[in-house]
């Protein structure tokens, strides 16, 4: 779709938009005169939008949290799901909330992916849903995020995964964009888990960043495979998809998937497939290169207008990226799916040659941010806790030492310390999941008691030292904060 023929989609769209519903399809046969393309263009967006509540405004993952998320957000932290105890909320999006949980079964730590458009499934589509399941399950490989099962328990339902531990690739890429070499191994593990997939005629369909992970030892995976074709009621064989269905079928078809890595085929609501997973992988590796995605926009109509008309800005890609990298990415961003990069297993063969060829056939793939596992998390959050809890008990000796009314002060600090230690440990070690919560609830008045136990006359007294008084004083005033880090770490923010 060239830049004129977009500009006359846009322009028909707004003005269909302003006619009232009833009348839409009559003023589509009045101006399209006939351009079925055309019209099929315009009413792909037309279906997607809601006029009433200013949808082209906003960004396309707040739309899509907004069309299909629940009033119930976050709220399922410790409840018993089946023989799962719900933990933290670990993020949420437009077809789900995942959450920690722990399997009393088989005593371990997986993802709780509870999806939010399952309600709306008929019984066929809850049928095809637990065959795509089935399906899902039974991929196994290092790169894809393993799928345990499904669990249904009255009018809810979830998925259960593989529990991933480490930062998303859309992380990484804020925090530090990883060099060519690297930016290439990511790469090729993430297409060699496309195309075990692919292998099992399973397609991802929101291949993006955050839907991938690094893990603490560096290795990727590739989450949520499938997950968008599972929630929709519909048959989407035909090559086009219609409008005018249920509303749910309608905004999943046109919605899911981040804009920014959509292929134009599935931008427009068509039939989407092998092609589709291949344009959003070379929008993935172009973005690990120039730190920027290949189309930007500050709404989506405009991104989708430069995914259909113009090509990426090549200048954007460092100087060290060899040509051979590319040629590969102009492969897979092809307008035109029949003449893109046919197959993934391609992408990977020549990813392998050009490390080859630069000599770092065996760089390893940049570690997660995250270095210290829940669990070591957690022994060294109860250690610093009973480290306190000493540190005021033994300040008790030092009250005699005191004049009478510091020494009340000093004792009714150091018991509310021992108390306020005492409630951690036992949340903590217990998993009991709005301990995270609880920790954030009173961080400001721990801070403060904190602060003043540093600056108490405890400190001041004459037989401790100087110096051994202003390392206590500091540390103090340090470990508040050190203490919240591994509370996010061990229940999220």
């Amino acid at each position: 779709m060239n830049s004129q023929r977009w500009q006359k989609v846009e322009e028909l769209f707004h003005a269909a938009l302003e006619q009232e519903p009833g009348a839409r399809a009559a003023y589509l046969d009045e101006v399209c005169n006939g351009d079925s393309e055309l019209r099929r263009d315009v009413e792909s967006l037309v279906a997607a939008t809601d006029s009433k509540t200013g949808f082209l405004d906003r960004p396309a993952m707040e739309v899509e949290a907004r069309a299909l998320s629940r009033d119930t957000t976050g709220t399922l932290s410790g409840r018993q799901f089946a023989h799962y105890v719900i933990g933290p909320m670990l993020g949420a999006g437009g077809m789900a909330e995942v959450y920690r949980a722990r399997d009393t079964d088989l005593n371990r730590e997986v993802a709780l992916k509870v999806l939010s458009g399952y309600s709306s499934l008929s019984a066929a589509g809850f049928g095809r849903f637990k065959r795509e399941a089935r399906l899902l399950a039974s991929v196994s490989h290092p790169n894809i995020a393993a799928v345990y099962g499904f669990e249904q328990v009255g009018n809810m339902c979830a998925l259960v995964m593989e529990l991933i531990e480490g930062e998303t690739l859309a992380d990484r890429i804020l925090r530090k964009r990883p060099t060519v070499d690297e930016a290439l191994v990511i790469a090729g593990q993430i297409a060699a888990a496309v195309e075990a997939a692919h292998a099992k005629d399973i397609i991802h369909r929101d291949l993006k960043p955050s839907n991938i992970r690094l893990t603490i030892d560096g290795t990727v995976k590739v989450l949520d495979f499938g997950i968008a074709k599972m929630l929709q009621p519909i048959d989407d064989s035909a090559e086009h998809r219609s409008v005018g269905q249920n509303t749910f079928s309608t905004q999943v078809a046109t919605i899911v998937g981040t804009v920014a890595y959509m292929s134009p085929e599935q931008a427009r609501g068509w039939k989407v497939g092998r092609p589709t997973d291949i344009w959003a992988w070379g929008c993935v590796l172009f973005e690990m290169l120039a730190g920027a995605r290949p189309f930007e926009g500050t709404v989506w109509t405009d991104m989708i207008a430069r995914i259909a008309s113009e090509d990426p800005d090549w200048s954007k890609l460092p100087s060290t990226t060899p040509d051979s990298v590319r040629l590969l990415l102009e492969d897979c961003l092809q307008k035109d799916a029949a003449r893109r990069l046919p197959d993934i297993a391609e992408a990977s063969r020549r990813i392998k040659n050009a490390l080859t060829k630069s000599g770092t056939s065996t760089v390893a793939v940049p570690a997660s941010e995250i270095a210290l596992s829940i669990g070591s998390a957690r022994a060294l959050f109860l250690f610093i806790q009973f480290g306190l809890i000493a540190m005021y008990t033994a300040a008790l000796y030092y009250i005699e030492k005191m004049d009478p009314g510091m020494s009340q002060i000093v004792l009714i600090m150091a018991m509310m310390g021992i108390a306020i230690r005492l409630f951690l440990i036992s949340s903590v070690a217990l998993s009991h999941y709005e301990a995270g919560r609880k920790f954030n609830r009173i961080f400001p008045l721990l801070f403060l008691f904190d602060g003043a136990w540093a600056a108490s006359p405890l400190l001041t007294v004459p037989s401790i030292p100087f110096g051994v008084a202003l390392a206590g004083a500091a540390a103090l005033a340090y470990l508040p904060f050190s203490q919240r880090t591994l509370i996010h770490r061990i229940y999220g923010k």
